[in-house]
């Protein structure tokens, strides 16, 4: 390897999975990386927020807050009037803002929601977590480069760093570059594999470089169920950990099925999820998979 070239770590969406975040930050060693550049979603889901932003905060401070991050700090100033204390639809997020320390939530909170990083005469990089416009828009890879095009041409720089939907892919438009690293802690590919990306920047030389990194995942999750998140939130986390193990987000099929669900019992069908509906959903149609992809591994 070239010393004179730059080389960049790129992560986004650890959601508090410390052995998936040691196991990237391991294997960015191997390419000789000096910098890290962290897009947001940093906590919630996995049972070790503070281990994870003790990490982020000692290798980096080029990390910018994902719509997790709003969300806690929103609780922290709003409160949500019990909102999240009485619907265990967020109870993996009310586990997280109580396990944090009133430093971290300090932390979090100073983080900014975007950020510009010139690297040199050639390359500027844009640090969003969904767009430039809205940590919460999704910019899929279905949509190709139509889906980043706005995003692209609000900004002058000609790089642009984004998350948010757990999809590690890229594209160019007109010149300009949109780079999903991936998701660190709640991943959605065939391998069951951590994702980030390295940037080598060398002159006017641009490369991306996917990273998809073996960790014990089966280990880490059942450390998962020694701690009171799983009793607390053990649908949410079994419905990401389906998906983790199928290699595909299967979110949006649990909430399409609450919704159907809701049609027949809840007959509002608006508003936070009624906790007899997300539980009937989850064991009627989720819980049995669940188990089998657990117990199969473990």
């Amino acid at each position: 390897m070239k010393d004179n070239v730059i080389r960049i770590a790129v992560m986004s969406d650890i959601h508090s999975n410390l052995a998936a975040l040691d196991a990237c930050l391991s294997d960015s060693r191997r390419f000789k990386t000096k910098y890290y550049l962290f897009l947001g979603d940093l906590v919630s889901d996995w049972h070790q927020p503070s281990e994870v932003l003790k990490k982020i905060s000692s290798v980096s401070e080029r990390v910018i807050r994902g719509n997790r991050e709003n969300a806690l700090i929103d609780r922290r100033s709003i409160g949500y009037d019990g909102l999240w204390s009485k619907y265990d639809q967020f109870a993996s997020m009310e586990w997280t803002y109580k396990a944090m320390s009133a430093k971290e939530r300090d932390y979090i909170e100073s983080l900014p929601a975007q950020m510009r990083v010139p690297v040199n005469e050639h390359f500027s990089l844009r640090l969003v977590h969904g767009s430039v416009f809205s940590p919460d828009e999704l910019m899929l890879k279905k949509n190709g480069g139509e889906g980043v095009r706005p995003s692209l041409e609000a900004v002058k720089d000609n790089v642009l760093l984004f998350g948010h939907s757990h999809e590690q892919w890229q594209t160019v438009v007109d010149g300009k570059i949109a780079i999903n690293p991936g998701s660190v802690g709640i991943h959605f590919n065939k391998k069951q594999a951590a994702e980030y990306c390295i940037i080598e920047i060398e002159g006017d030389r641009f490369e991306v470089i996917f990273r998809q990194v073996n960790y014990p995942l089966e280990k880490y999750a059942a450390s998962f169920f020694k701690t009171d998140l799983y009793e607390k939130a053990h649908v949410w986390f079994f419905i990401n950990y389906i998906g983790m193990q199928q290699g595909n987000n299967i979110l949006n099929s649990f909430f399409k099925d609450i919704e159907e669900e809701r049609k027949v019992s809840d007959l509002s069908t608006t508003g936070p999820v009624p906790n007899d509906i997300w539980y009937k959903v989850f064991e009627e149609k989720y819980s049995k998979l669940a188990m089998d992809y657990f117990f199969k591994q473990n």
